[in-house]
């Protein structure tokens, strides 16, 4: 498979794969993003061009899946906001920005494998985790039947559940879950293992009164190590990381 594009100017940063069922079996579906702020949707079975998705103001810096909701994409931008869009209809579902979002471009997402949460991290120093709250989960469920006439406004969504900024030093630039745990990693500082502190999560396991209502830093690997050949993993003792 060999992609093109004519546009010079575009320079694509990030692409996640999905599938669409069909009768005979499944097609597969590319998302697509880069500097031109545009998410391009195309059907790799088919090999055909689907759709431009618009909306972000600035260059996309990750794409997700939903990891159940197979035409539901998550998207990151430069601009400062996360998008949720259903990919097979071309609408725009909601907008995870604002009073309490990143103050700067956001680097990468990562949904937990219920689909009920998300983990973002920027060039603010943050990682973030968000809701897909019940009005989100109503317009994912019953966009996939919405027409142009019909679609409705994106919601906006401006309060993460949780924030902290005082785990890494610099960018983050990946977050991933593992389990209930997350992955974060910065340019310069390495990257953490840690447990969230997620007294309200919808998620089974955060919040339970057997987990200490602290935010643990479990692991750090080092750059300096790897690069020096020396201890690679390193244990540290609990970190309070909540403000």
């Amino acid at each position: 498979l060999r992609l093109s594009d004519p546009r010079e100017s575009e320079c694509y940063y990030t692409l996640d794969w999905s599938y669409r069922k069909q009768e005979l079996g499944f097609d597969l579906i590319l998302a697509i993003g880069g500097s031109e702020m545009k998410i391009q949707i195309l059907n790799v079975s088919e090999g055909a061009y689907e759709r431009t998705l618009i909306g972000h103001m600035n260059d996309i810096h990750d794409l997700k899946f939903h990891p159940s909701a197979k035409c539901i994409l998550l998207s990151a931008s430069k601009d400062c906001s996360i998008r949720l869009w259903n990919v097979d209809k071309g609408f725009q579902l909601a907008i995870y920005a604002g009073v309490d979002g990143h103050f700067g471009g956001v680097n990468c997402i990562d949904w937990h494998d219920g689909g009920e949460l998300f983990a973002s991290g920027g060039i603010d120093y943050c990682v973030k985790i968000w809701k897909v709250t019940p009005e989100v989960r109503k317009y994912m469920q019953e966009s996939s039947q919405w027409t142009s006439e019909t679609k409705k406004f994106p919601l906006y969504i401006c309060l993460a559940v949780f924030s902290t900024n005082k785990l890494h030093n610099s960018y983050v630039d990946c977050v991933k879950f593992y389990g209930n745990l997350l992955l974060s990693k910065s340019v310069y500082d390495g990257m953490y293992l840690w447990l969230p502190n997620m007294r309200h999560s919808p998620v089974s396991g955060w919040g339970d009164s057997r987990i200490r209502c602290r935010n643990y830093a479990l692991l750090r690997m080092s750059w300096r190590n790897m690069m020096c050949g020396t201890s690679t993993f390193n244990w540290i003792p609990p970190k309070n990381l909540f403000y």
